[in-house]
C-alpha cells in the first residue's frame, strides 16, 4: 500500500498549517485563531457589547481590588507619608508597574495617584519620582542594545 499525500490544510485565520492531529474537517490551527474569526465574523454592535463585557470585567476583577487597596493604604500610611520609606515604597511601585500591565493601568486612576503622591509628600515629589524610573529605565535599555 501506498501512502497519499494530502496538500498541507491552511489555516483560514492566520494562514498557518493546521496540525495533522485535528480533525479533517478542522479550518483553524488553534481555538485562539478560531476566537478571533469569531470576534471578526460579528457585527460592529455585538463587537462593541464584547469590549464593553471585557472592559467591565477587567475593571470589576482586575483595577477594582488595586485601588481599593490603595485607597485603604492611604489610611493606614499616614506616618510614613513624605518620609524616605514612603518614597522607597512609591518608587517600588512604579518600578512594578513596568511589567505589571494592572498597576499601570490603576495609576491613570486619580484615586491611585492621589494615594502615591501622599505616600511621596506630594504630586511634584511623585513626578519626580516617576522620572527618575523612566530615566534609569531607558539608560537601562541603552546599555542593553549596546
Amino acid at each position: 500500500m501506498t501512502k497519499t499525500t494530502q496538500a498541507p490544510r491552511i489555516c483560514l485565520q492566520c494562514e498557518g498549517p493546521i496540525p495533522e492531529h485535528k480533525i479533517a474537517s478542522a479550518k483553524y490551527c488553534h481555538l485562539n485563531c478560531a476566537r478571533v474569526a469569531s470576534y471578526h465574523r460579528k457585527s460592529p454592535e455585538a463587537r462593541k457589547a464584547y469590549n464593553k463585557q471585557s472592559n467591565d470585567r477587567r475593571m470589576r476583577q482586575d483595577l477594582l481590588p488595586i485601588l481599593r487597596t490603595l485607597g485603604r493604604s492611604a489610611g493606614e500610611a499616614e506616618i510614613i507619608e513624605g518620609t524616605p520609606l514612603g518614597r522607597y515604597v512609591v518608587g517600588m511601585f512604579l518600578l512594578e508597574r513596568l511589567s505589571n500591565w494592572k498597576l499601570d493601568l490603576a495609576l491613570n486612576f486619580n484615586q491611585a495617584r492621589n494615594t502615591l503622591a501622599a505616600l511621596a509628600g506630594g504630586h511634584d515629589e511623585l513626578d519626580e519620582l516617576e522620572e527618575l524610573v523612566t530615566a534609569e529605565m531607558l539608560k537601562v535599555m541603552k546599555k542593553a542594545n549596546q
